[in-house]
């Protein structure tokens, strides 16, 4: 059997149109996959500045619902700012990690374990207290910001608590 050329030519055209429109559609979807995780990647960019400001109480532009509204309560009942400057201490990460949830991009969960130094001026190392502190967020976009909606933190270790057991043992 023998192809006439215009036979060959719609033949080429329509397959072409039918690889242009295969190709446009992934483009499309593999343009949507990659803005989701680059959603997900600035979200673990900023989570050490996140942890940075909450533990110096700048939580107003990270938090929102119920854990906004547990905070600013907080707020009310103390009659004071939760915000503060903690120049004494410094933060260093010892983990953090974030991951979507539920195969949502738009939700996702970080874990965190954050050390507290304070050295009170002082550069001897007994002198010196640190909090070992665990934090778990739950995060969803809203808009085109993170935000966390639930916020656990606990506390893995208090230095005091070294040090008042040491007393305790010594009888001071």
């Amino acid at each position: 059997m023998k192809l006439s050329k215009p036979t060959i030519y719609l033949l080429l055209l329509i397959v072409s149109l039918g690889l242009n429109a295969y190709l446009f559609t992934n483009y499309h979807e593999t343009k949507s996959v990659l803005k989701e995780y680059q959603a997900l990647d600035q979200l673990n960019q900023n989570l050490p500045k996140f942890l940075q400001d909450f533990s110096n109480g700048k939580y107003k532009q990270y938090l929102t619902g119920p854990e906004l509204a547990k905070y600013t309560q907080g707020e009310k009942q103390q009659n004071k700012s939760l915000e503060r400057s903690t120049t004494t201490a410094t933060i260093s990460f010892k983990q953090l990690f974030v991951k979507p949830l539920e195969n949502d991009r738009n939700i996702a969960e970080s874990y965190s374990v954050m050390e507290r130094k304070y050295t009170f001026g002082s550069d001897n190392p007994g002198d010196h207290y640190i909090q070992t502190l665990s934090i778990n967020a739950h995060w969803v976009k809203v808009g085109e910001e993170w935000k966390v909606d639930n916020l656990k933190i606990s506390m893995l270790n208090d230095t005091r608590d070294q040090i008042l057991e040491k007393q305790a043992q010594t009888g001071q």
